[in-house]
């Protein structure tokens, strides 16, 4: 019995280190693809080909970008505020290649 049980637990342990670099490995997929997107390169997958200015519209698609859009123009003269809306622009734009990412790797 307690073979048995040994046996188990191996196959359990086994079992959850496969899911365990199998969702490492994904995660690594899924920020290259990002990464790949923010950098305006093609990712292809399925016949189906994405470049940043899928990431842009995704982004476009959100009340965020909208907001942020009108501070941009607000700051045109106040360089200080505007660099701050910038980081968030550019903040909106990483969250949306990866949220891109996400779903081209079948991720919700």
């Amino acid at each position: 019995m307690q073979c048995r049980v040994m046996a188990d637990l191996d196959r359990y342990y086994r079992k959850e280190e496969q899911l365990e670099k199998a969702f490492l490995a994904k995660e690594i997929d899924i920020k290259q693809t990002a990464k790949e997107l923010l950098n305006d390169t093609p990712v292809t997958l399925f016949d189906q080909t994405w470049t940043f200015d899928d990431v842009y519209d995704h982004a476009a698609d959100t009340n965020q970008f909208t907001d942020i859009t009108k501070q941009m123009a607000c700051h045109t003269n106040n360089p200080k505020e505007l660099n701050k809306v910038l980081n968030q622009y550019r903040q909106l734009l990483i969250e949306s290649a990866f949220e891109l990412a996400c779903v081209i790797h079948g991720e919700d």
